[in-house]
């Protein structure tokens, strides 16, 4: 369950003494509810139709950041393999411009077929440009989860060119990664099983969506 600040409630009942009862539902938590079913709700249609506004995206992910939410299912969720394209961006600037209140916001759709795989399993991170049947360009490499914090490092580069394969070392094969001062990162502040929202290293933030099931049949998946 996604969690925030708020607090639970006992109620005992002193007629029948049955087991305490523990109300969930506060006022609080149905607000931090509202806000993140209609900031969630907006994040979903702009992943399946990319006709939302950019500062009404942008407003959405700040919303869920600014909510400070957390869920232990997150890494779970992350890891499992699949792959999530991503499809919107917003830069640094824009961002601080909000936080100052200085500006309203936005980004952009991002323009081209990216997309990045996590896999628990293997501990491995692949981040890829795709363009259909033609080629794709991928960076592969070790990841690990720890809070709400995902870091990351790439320690080879695949390319292909239709039925042409190749492959070439960028550093030495990474085993069993642990993250280090220097290596990019994701702060994860929204998960569910079809959009992931998180803040990268250098403070623009973005929205990725589930790919469908055939992404890999229309792409040179490595």
């Amino acid at each position: 369950m996604v969690t925030s600040k708020g607090c639970l409630v006992q109620h005992r009942c002193t007629r029948c003494r049955q087991r305490p009862l523990v109300v969930r539902a506060s006022t609080q938590q149905q607000q931090v509810s509202g806000q993140v079913e209609k900031a969630v709700s907006t994040l979903k249609r702009a992943a399946a139709t990319r006709d939302v506004k950019p500062v009404q995206v942008f407003d959405a992910m700040r919303q869920l950041e600014k909510l400070k939410l957390q869920d232990e299912e997150w890494p779970g969720i992350v890891g499992r393999g699949d792959r999530w394209q991503l499809v919107f961006t917003t830069g640094v600037a824009k961002v601080r411009e909000a936080m100052k209140n200085q500006g309203k916001g936005g980004g952009n759709y991002f323009p081209l077929t990216a997309a990045q795989r996590w896999d628990a399993r293997t501990g491995e991170i692949e981040n890829g440009i795709f363009l259909g049947l033609i080629a794709a360009l991928t960076f592969k490499g070790g990841y690990a989860y720890q809070g709400k914090k995902l870091s990351f490092d790439f320690d080879r580069l695949n390319i292909k060119l239709g039925p042409l394969k190749f492959e070439f070392k960028i550093k030495d094969a990474i085993v069993d990664y642990k993250p280090a001062a220097k290596d990019p990162f994701f702060i994860i502040f929204y998960v569910d099983d079809e959009v992931i929202c998180a803040r990268g290293r250098g403070g623009g933030i973005a929205l990725w969506k589930k790919t469908e099931k055939d992404f890999d049949m229309k792409n040179l998946v490595a």
